[in-house]
């Protein structure tokens, strides 16, 4: 195996191009991986006619067309990292070895090796940054899967399926998470960017690819439930995402509206401090315990 990688950004690497086919056309598989590559490509780029695109860069169209070729494909660009941790005997966290692999195999995830020899996890990721007029943001704060409450903090959005297109993506959400909300929530720009971190499920590095759309929600569309969060109280909802396989009786999300500065404190508090998230699952668990007790009336919309 071997890799082409500039060694910093400023540097560039020039192929003859004429040779560069000769070597790819002496391996099939990898003929075919190109050719799939540059089909998606084109075909990313074609479908957003204004497209922002040149020589030294692709936007978030390569993402784009990676999320979109075949399972079979992604799988073989992933082979080479899947033995790397097969003979590292590599320990891994809540999620082992055998997870990770399945999700390759489901099109969820891609692996790669960088130049230092280690495996990183990408995942392609559409996230919606919705907004009301009163310049509050939605965030996710707490989820309830078969009982047990979970912390979140992120932005309502989910992972990109094998050949799907962005938009088709988001809209899977929507239609997933909000449907009741769908009629009230305007669709408008885009931007990608790359977050990398460890993926505290495998304890491995992980590339976060994401397609941010930006949103807004009529200010007409009431959130009835409030939420003393942190010494803050917020105008939240719970929602079930009742398209996730889950019964309504194991699957929800609590969302809550905050500007920025309180972005910036809940957000500190879940990445640092455990006694202080600790009060955060409380008052989040209490919520669903009111849901449940009243059947939705107060806590849902």
């Amino acid at each position: 195996r071997g890799c082409l990688a500039a060694g910093h950004d400023c540097e560039l690497l020039e192929l003859l191009s004429d040779e560069f086919c000769e070597v790819i056309s002496l391996f099939p598989d990898l003929t075919a991986l190109v050719q799939g590559y540059g089909l998606m490509l084109f075909r990313a780029v074609l479908d957003d006619q204004g497209a922002d695109i040149g020589d030294l860069s692709l936007g978030d169209y390569h993402q784009q067309a990676v999320s979109m070729m075949s399972t079979t494909t992604r799988v073989m660009m992933s082979e080479p990292a899947l033995s790397v941790l097969d003979d590292s005997r590599r320990v891994f966290r809540r999620k082992g070895g055998a997870e990770l692999r399945n999700e390759v195999l489901q099109g969820a995830c891609n692996l790669c090796v960088d130049v230092d020899g280690h495996v990183k996890r990408v995942v392609h990721l559409v996230t919606m940054h919705l907004e009301r007029p009163d310049n509050t943001c939605l965030v996710r704060v707490a989820g309830l899967r078969k009982g047990v409450v979970q912390l979140f903090f992120d932005l309502p959005g989910g992972k990109m399926k094998t050949g799907e297109k962005a938009t088709a993506a988001i809209e899977r959400v929507i239609a997933r998470d909000f449907a009741i909300l769908r009629n009230g929530i305007m669709l408008g720009s885009r931007q990608s960017d790359c977050l990398e971190k460890e993926s505290k499920t495998y304890g491995i590095r992980t590339r976060y690819m994401r397609i941010s759309f930006h949103a807004t929600l009529a200010d007409d569309v009431p959130f009835p439930c409030s939420l003393f969060l942190l010494g803050l109280h917020l105008n939240c909802c719970v929602l079930h995402c009742g398209a996730r396989g889950g019964t309504p009786e194991d699957d929800f999300n609590l969302f809550a509206w905050m500007d920025g500065e309180n972005q910036r404190r809940c957000a500190e508090v879940y990445e640092n401090d455990l006694s202080l998230a600790a009060d955060w699952m409380e008052a989040c668990a209490q919520i669903f315990k009111n849901y449940i007790e009243t059947g939705g009336v107060r806590t849902c919309i």
